[in-house]
């Protein structure tokens, strides 16, 4: 990783800690503008509305509250949170589909292992598939931006 050369966005880049992700909530909840916020962390306004997109007004949201959100959030520009959020639904729609049909084929699979090589093989992919999903899991846990 480098080091950003502007003092006031050197953090720009870096990963997220939760205790950063819990000041943010904080701060927010506290009526401070997203200036205000970029300056307290060092990073850049848009990769603080990113994060407020992400961690806060995401897992408020429903098609009907666009607008209390905007307006709670400091997010002057509610067409655009509108489409933010719609593109964010369709991606978590679309990776929610992925896991049902990957656990719909993972079942099929097991049945014909079951079937084919007894107990033994059975709990042996049951092993794996369980190692598998907590590497995923850790994957999914971390930021790439």
């Amino acid at each position: 990783m480098y080091k950003r050369s502007n003092p006031e966005i050197c953090n720009a880049g870096k990963k997220w800690e939760t205790y950063e992700d819990e000041l943010l909530v904080k701060l927010v909840n506290d009526n401070k503008y997203h200036e205000e916020i970029a300056k307290e962390f060092k990073r850049t306004v848009g990769s603080i509305r990113s994060r407020i997109l992400d961690k806060i007004i995401f897992p408020e949201y429903n098609k009907e509250n666009i607008k209390e959100l905007a307006e709670k959030y400091k997010w002057y520009d509610v067409e655009y949170l509108e489409k933010c959020m719609k593109c964010k639904m369709s991606s978590f729609e679309e990776r929610e589909k992925k896991k049902q049909s990957k656990m719909l084929s993972q079942e099929k699979f097991k049945k014909k292992i079951k079937t084919a090589g007894g107990q033994k093989y059975y709990d042996l992919l049951e092993n794996i598939i369980e190692r598998l999903e907590r590497i995923e899991k850790k994957i999914d846990g971390y930021d790439f931006i």
